[in-house]
C-alpha cells in the first residue's frame, strides 16, 4: 500500500515514521512531503566501482564533479537524510528516482514506475 501525504504526517505525527536531515528532527510540517513521497537529497559521498579499470574508490561531490557512464560505473550514493520506520508499523519506505532523471537519460535501478 502507498501512503497519501495526509497518512505520511499522520504516521510522522505518530512516531511510525522518522525523518532526519543531520540537523534537525522534521515532523508532519515538513516542506518535503509530497503527494505519495517524501523527498530526499542526494548525500556528499559516492563508493564508486569502476568496471572497466576493476577498481574502486569514494568520490566527494564537494570536491570533483563526476560523470555517471551507466555501463562503466556501479555506484552506492546516500541521501542527507535519515528516514526510517518504527518495527512492526507495516511501513516499509523504498526509494525511487523521480522521472526527471529518466527524462535526462540517466540509466538506473531505481527508476520510478
Amino acid at each position: 500500500m502507498i501512503l497519501t501525504e495526509t497518512e505520511i504526517k499522520q504516521a510522522i505525527t505518530e512516531g511510525l515514521i522518522t525523518i532526519h536531515d543531520g540537523e534537525e528532527l522534521k515532523d508532519s510540517t515538513c516542506k518535503t512531503i509530497k503527494d505519495q513521497s517524501i523527498d530526499v537529497r542526494l548525500g556528499r559521498w559516492l563508493y564508486v566501482y569502476d568496471n572497466y579499470k576493476q577498481d574502486s574508490y569514494w568520490v566527494d561531490l564537494d570536491e570533483q564533479d563526476f560523470h555517471v557512464d551507466p555501463y562503466l560505473h556501479f555506484i552506492i550514493a546516500h541521501t542527507e537524510e535519515f528516514i526510517g520506520t518504527t518495527a512492526g508499523s507495516g511501513i516499509l519506505p523504498t526509494f525511487k528516482l523521480k522521472s526527471s532523471a529518466g527524462r535526462l537519460g540517466i540509466i538506473h535501478t531505481l527508476a520510478g514506475h
